[in-house]
């Protein structure tokens, strides 16, 4: 094993790993709690162990009847019971058959039938006398069990007992030693009960008493014994009481392991027992603040290393009621149950309300507890716990070594919006390279209520109640089968009754009974009828085979038939379908399918199609299921919108900016239209022209529309007409409010050609349609009776068009174009040229060019292909799904599918730097970047033991003697004395006088001191170079430059080594940190162990290949800037800045914590706490929004002793990236609005935090 494996199981001997074991245990089957009150017979079964006070069932180990002297044969039975282990305090009271010993039953005809003998378990106890039973000795004495000696006789007429009775017995348990007092002695105490438990060699785990940190067993203890003040209502009277926090009611059954009897202690009192230092140690999840803080800066005692995992308790694990189960003492110790939360308190409806109405309980066993009030509280607890599961899990630096299991930490997270968040530590790891892997949960100390409670508690009577009376099974409910296996399931709810034994469920239609069945369950699965109405009662039946009065339910079954129709609501992105139908029967739901029925969507009563594309038609089916089948589709066409509203927000300021401009250039140019329009209505005013004419006209039209096209080329729009054109340019403006990038874009080219271009107009063209609709109506009609007679010919026409155009102000534009375009009934296609040059007033030259095809399929889809040459931009735009170049002969070089998302290159490809990639060969072969480290290997196995190595030679000083050196073996023996260890060859001693004005030194040989070759008791001055194996100096050394291997800074408590040779097992070149006597620091020596230098003890390092790690915070290329206000007014700001930038990108992140708690004596219903996060940033003299966010908080409200606590908690943050990325200054303002439900009184805190990072 090698010297740091040594080092590391000696810091680690728990295998690296310390963890906290969970007291909450839930209880899945019935509870076992009154097996303990179960007689047992035979010495082989395993002996309880009794702490407190319980009552118990006996082991009989020993029978034995004798005859009475001058009476009957057999009349007495001898019977040796054990109880448990002792030494006990008492055994009070026992009973026969559950009837105590002290019933007057006993006395009957004038005798006593019974006579019974007590031993308590103490050492060397002496033997019970057993009359006439000559087997049961006087070295029969159980010493160390406490065990009951009964004697029966049987009277002459067998009236008083009938048979050998079970017997129990109230015992007050065992004695334990308490180190708050150093007294051994009867108590209810857990904490105690535990100490005894693990230090018991007989029953126990037998552990020393070192193993145990006494301190912290008292410190538990002392929590137990705290006393709270409950109130009791009791055959209607209401009283108090005192009783412990936690008392230990409890047997302990030794069959089972040491580990499962220890979980049982520690659940009782809600304890945990990690390992710490070697030794166990106690403690008690209680209220409490923090121990030890985390974060990512020095502030806080660990630094958290790379992200913080994070978990939220799944349903699986919250409660909205808990159930605990124990031995009630005022019910005779018989098994009893609670559960909290009431149904009158508040909380139960909130919780029930916020899990969706679904009752999620479970129920818990705690074998300590025996009173109702304790079990309470345990209830309370863990049904608040459930509901704050938040647990996260990270890395930290090696500081966190300190942390146990059951600390309460805080953590601090920017990202989480956490500052000094609580929580509890439940599983720590420790790394060999010194890092601390934690896992914890969520703490809040409002979970813990240690005051008292108020109930009310059942009596123990005599009635033995009345079999033939029972009670009316309630609460029938037929829940449909989610699976359509069965049709639904029967449950039913009854009064606990022990005479139950069954129910019998009887199922009819009308007057004739279907069938019946039997169950000892209260629930049961119906099997599938035929359509109808049906009626099913349920009676129970007792041990003599009464009936309980029956209870009835009705529902009905009824054949899935097709929807009646489907209430459709579209989107723009999503269709929401609602089937409509009337008389819906039990367990009727509903199939969804879209656009074809060979794939069901979904199931359920109502079903949402996300995903879907805007303004598609769609069709969505329908259909009715449940167990007898399901109905025929139901279908619906629907388009989805594509309504522009849900974006225009997003983009309106920059409309706002860039468009008005445009718009009010446009109105001006949509005047000189209508001149130009009303110059070419005489064109086409005349139908009865020759065709020539005819087609002169036509030209004239598609000259106004095929502008609109060249300036629209990013959408590919073909306007054949200005009929409809109008009609497509409408649809282009809110397909382009669904995208602000393209919108912008849009704006961006209309107002870069607004003087040079009309075709611009398409962009306003559906603001500008009513101004000009007399003529757009006249124009459409001629238009639409000329495509009419194309259309039906199905004649090809050919075009071209050209325009040149100036204005005034300088500005010109050349326009000329080519189209073929043929239309069919419901197709057309169109290929197209378009070139179009601009310059405008400011002198600035533009030019573009498209090449492209269009075709228009049956349902008024587009496809464009085609090639947009801009010379603005100097961009060369491709839309197409394949792309294919070849060379001459047609041999594939380049190949692009947009459907396979497959491009093939074939081709040399020849980088800037000159590379050459021909092939994979040419890309394997190149050099790829370093690699980072690999993880550390396996720990390799454990190497022989070293030779022990010898003390090397030191240079020492000791006062004595006034400064004169003496003999030979006088000098060992003061170097002996004074150093610890025998002189080795090379030590140098020198002895001086108190004053430090004598002095004189000699060197150890090996054999005797002898003088050195050279002592200078001045100053030397070398002017070469002075050789030697060490260079010792008392005080100082002063050089320029120091070479060397190795350099060796030793402090008082720290040290510090620098090596050019790599040393220690992790190969380190430079190593600080603490001293540590017997790992990296050999005290008799007073020299470094190089190889107990470890990653895990060092404050800093850096090692061999360059890692380095440092144990504080370095601050490098990062500007961070933070505010935070905890004013509580309505609308609180916070501002950071005015700071530079170095021009990156900079995260603002923002959190809002809200809490407000109060009492009140009476119960209050309040609104919803909300908060609304506003962030600005700085532009100018101006503020302008960049970011919003908006919270919800939640509130709980409990009842104790007639007090209602209040609590309101809103916890929110967000992240707003900024990307400007310039060097100018910045300012960031965050403002918080919010809606507190309740003013006055209470404790208000309000924490709004801006932090800002590049």
């Amino acid at each position: 094993m090698s010297i740091v494996s040594q080092v590391w199981k000696l810091a680690n001997p728990f295998r690296h790993i310390k963890r906290v074991i969970s007291w909450i245990i839930p209880t899945p089957d019935l509870p076992k709690i009154q097996a303990v009150m179960v007689e047992k017979q035979g010495s082989n079964n395993p002996i309880p162990v009794v702490y407190g006070t319980r009552k118990i069932g006996g082991i009989k180990v020993y029978k034995n009847v004798t005859d009475a002297w001058g009476g009957a044969a057999n009349e007495f039975l001898h019977l040796i019971v054990v109880l448990c282990e002792g030494p006990i305090d008492a055994i009070q009271e026992v009973y026969f058959d559950g009837v105590s010993e002290n019933d007057e039953r006993w006395n009957k005809n004038s005798g006593k039938w019974f006579t019974i003998e007590r031993r308590l378990g103490e050492p060397g106890q002496s033997a019970v006398t057993m009359s006439g039973a000559n087997s049961w000795t006087s070295d029969h004495k159980l010493e160390g069990l406490a065990y009951l000696y009964i004697r029966l006789q049987m009277d002459k007429d067998q009236s008083i007992w009938r048979g050998e009775p079970e017997i129990t017995a109230l015992v007050r348990g065992r004695k334990v030693y308490d180190p708050r007092n150093g007294q051994t002695a009867y108590s209810e105490n857990l904490a105690l009960q535990l100490r005894d438990y693990l230090l018991n060699s007989t029953y126990g785990k037998g552990l020393p008493a070192s193993r145990l940190d006494d301190a912290s067993i008292i410190a538990a203890a002392n929590k137990a014994d705290a006393e709270s003040l409950s109130s009791i209502t009791k055959d209607g009277v209401e009283s108090t009481y005192l009783h412990k926090r936690f008392a230990g009611n409890v047997v302990l059954d030794t069959g089972k392991s040491v580990f499962s009897n220890v979980k049982t202690l520690l659940s009782g009192m809600r304890g945990n027992l990690p390992i710490g230092s070697g030794v166990l140690k106690l403690v008690i999840e209680d209220t409490g603040s923090p121990v030890f803080s985390f974060g990512h800066d020095t502030t806080a005692n660990a630094i958290i290393i790379g992200k913080i995992k994070t978990r939220v308790g799944s349903k699986s694990d919250r409660l909205n009621r808990a159930i605990v189960r124990f031995s009630n003492k005022t019910l005779a110790y018989e098994a009893d149950e609670v559960f909290w939360p009431a149904d009158s308190n508040p909380l139960a409806a909130q919780w029930l309300t916020e899990d969706n109405g679904i009752r999620l309980e479970q129920s818990y066993d705690f074998e300590t507890i025996t009173d109702k009030a304790e079990a309470l509280q345990m209830a309370e607890i863990i049904a608040k716990r459930s509901r704050n599961m938040l647990s996260c899990s990270f890395s930290a630096s090696p500081a966190a070594i300190v942390c146990e299991p059951g600390d309460i930490v805080s953590v601090t997270d920017d990202s989480h919006g956490w500052v000094g968040k609580p929580f509890r530590v439940n599983e720590i790891k420790f790394n060999e390279d010194g890092e601390v892997d934690l896992e914890l949960f969520e703490h809040q100390n409002a979970i813990y209520p240690w005051s008292g409670t108020a109930y009310s508690e059942r009596t123990v009577g005599t009635n033995l109640g009345n079999p033939t009376q029972l009670p009316t099974p309630t609460n029938l409910t037929v829940a449909a089968d989610g699976t359509l296996a069965t049709g639904g399931r029967l449950t039913w709810s009854i009064t606990q009754n022990a005479f139950i034994r069954r129910f019998r469920i009887t199922a009819s239609s009308g007057s004739t009974q279907l069938w019946s069945d039997e169950t000892t369950a209260k629930s049961m699965d119906l099997p599938v009828l035929s359509p109808g109405t049906y009626s099913i009662s349920v009676v129970a039946i007792s041990t003599l085979g009464t009936l309980s009065p029956a209870a009835s339910i009705s529902f009905t079954y009824v054949a899935p038939v097709v929807p009646t129709s489907l209430d459709v609501t579209a989107n723009n992105f999503d269709i929401t379908v609602r089937p409509v139908l009337a008389g819906i029967g039990l367990g009727t739901e509903f199939e969804f399918a879209l656009n074809s029925t060979s794939t069901v969507r979904g199931r359920g009563m109502s079903m949402v199609f996300a995903g879907l594309a805007p303004a598609t038609q769609y069709t969505v089916f329908a259909r009715t299921v449940n167990a007898l089948g399901a109905s025929a589709w139901f279908s619906q066409e629907v388009t989805t919108t594509s309504s522009p509203d849900a974006v225009f927000e997003l983009i309106k300021d920059r409309v706002e900016t860039n468009f008005q401009p445009t718009f009010n250039s446009l109105n001006q140019q949509i005047t000189d239209v209508l001149a130009s329009v009303d110059t070419a209505e005489g064109t086409i005013s005349d139908h009865q022209l020759s065709l020539s004419r005819l087609k002169g006209a036509s030209k004239e039209l598609e000259k106004l529309a095929f502008v609109a096209v060249a300036e629209r080329l990013k959408m590919r729009n073909n306007l054949l007409e200005i009929g409809s054109s109008a009609a497509l340019a409408n649809r282009d403006i809110q397909a382009l409010a669904t995208d602000k990038e393209a919108f912008a874009q849009e704006v961006f080219e209309l107002r870069a050609s607004t003087a040079t271009s009309i075709g611009q107009l398409n962009s306003s063209i559906v603001d500008t349609a009513k101004a000009v609709s007399s003529e757009v109506e006249a124009r459409a009609a001629a238009v639409s009776a000329l495509e009419s007679n194309i259309n039906g010919s199905l004649q090809a026409q050919s075009n071209q068009i050209q325009s040149v155009k100036s204005t005034a102000d300088g500005a010109a534009s050349a326009l000329a174009g080519l189209r073929t375009a043929v239309a069919g009934s419901d197709s057309q296609s169109q290929a197209e040229l378009i070139l179009s040059s601009t310059v405008d007033k400011a002198n600035q030259a533009a030019a573009r060019a498209y090449l492209g095809v269009t075709t228009t399929n049956n349902a008024g889809k587009k496809k464009v292909t085609g090639v947009v040459v801009d010379g603005a931009s100097s961009g060369l735009e491709f839309s197409a799904d394949a792309l294919i170049l070849t060379d001459t002969s047609g041999n594939l070089k380049l190949y692009w599918d947009a459907a396979s998302g497959t491009f093939v290159f074939k081709g040399k490809l020849v980088l800037t730097d000159g590379t050459a990639i021909n092939q994979v060969s040419d890309i394997r072969g190149l050099d790829g970047a370093t690699g980072p480290q690999g993880p550390a290997g396996p720990q390799g196995p454990q190497g022989p033991a070293g030779a022990v190595g010898s003390a090397g030679a030191g240079f020492y000083t000791i006062t004595l003697r006034e400064g004169v050196f003496p003999t030979s073996s006088v000098a060992t023996a003061d170097f002996a004395t004074a150093i610890g260890r025998q002189p080795v060859n090379g030590d140098v001693l020198t002895y001086r006088n108190a004053a430090g004005t004598v002095s004189s030194a000699k060197q150890f040989d090996g054999t005797s001191w002898v003088a050195p070759t050279a002592l200078i008791a001045g100053n030397l001055i070398a002017t070469g170079s002075i050789a030697g194996d060490r260079l010792m100096a008392g005080t100082s050394i002063t050089a320029p430059v120091i070479q060397g291997g190795e350099w060796r800074s030793i402090g008082t408590s720290h040290m510090e080594i620098w090596s050019s040779n790599p040393f220690g097992p992790h190969s380190l070149i430079d190593w600080y940190g603490p001293k540590i006597d017997g790992v990296n620091w050999n005290t008799s020596t007073s020299q470094p162990i190089l190889s107990g230098m470890l990653k895990s003890n060092a404050v800093n390092y850096k090692d061999s290949t360059g890692r380095a790690y440092f144990g504080g915070t370095i601050s490098a290329g990062t500007l961070r800037n933070a505010q935070r206000s905890t004013t509580l007014s309505q609308n609180t700001a916070v501002e950071t800045g005015s700071y530079g930038s170095n021009g990156g990108v900079i995260t603002v992140k923002n959190s809002i914590n809200i809490s407000i708690g109060r009492t009140s004596a009476s119960s209050f219903t309040p609104g919803t706490i909300t908060a609304t996060l506003v962030l600005f940033r700085k532009s100018g003299a101006s503020w302008i929004q960049v970011a919003s966010q908006a919270f919800t908080g939640t509130y709980e409200q409990t009842l104790e002793s007639g007090t209602y606590t209040q609590n309101w908690l809103l916890t929110g943050s967000f992240t707003y990236t900024d990307t400007l990325q310039t060097a100018t200054n910045r300012e960031y303002r965050l403002t918080v609005t919010h809606n507190l439900p309740v003013s006055g009184g209470g404790q208000v805190f309000q924490d709004l935090a801006l932090i800002s990072e590049e």
